[in-house]
């Protein structure tokens, strides 16, 4: 991805372009996900993470620094999210029953997408 583009790019933008999700959702899959041990207030280390698998997910590389970049934008995404809704107390996180139905719906919909191409 051209480093001068990224470097442009407003918190929101970058959200839209790197994250398929909202504000909660994301949050909600990182709280619930049983290989991270993550406070649910670690916007910081959750951005941190994502950014780091943004080169798995885009097939394609990035520099560190703009990975960190990314990860500072999707924290600032979040922090300004939370301060339109008034606080963190209101945020509408999801349960963990119901962040599992959403990576089992993702996860079917990738095999759909998977079984149709091999026909």
């Amino acid at each position: 991805m051209n480093r001068k583009l990224i470097r442009n790019v407003t918190p929101e933008a970058a959200w839209r372009w790197f994250v398929p999700a909202g504000v909660e959702e994301f949050v909600s899959d990182f709280i619930h996900d049983p290989k991270y041990d993550i406070d649910r207030t670690d916007y910081k280390e959750m951005c941190r993470i994502y950014a780091s698998e943004l080169p798995f997910a885009c097939n394609r590389p990035f520099l560190v620094e703009d990975l960190n970049y990314i990860a500072d934008l999707l924290e600032k995404h979040i922090k300004n999210y939370i301060e339109k809704i008034g606080g963190e107390e209101n945020l509408q996180l999801l349960t963990k029953e119901e962040s599992d139905e959403r990576y089992e719906a993702a996860l079917e919909e990738l095999i759909s997408l998977l079984e149709k191409d091999m026909k």
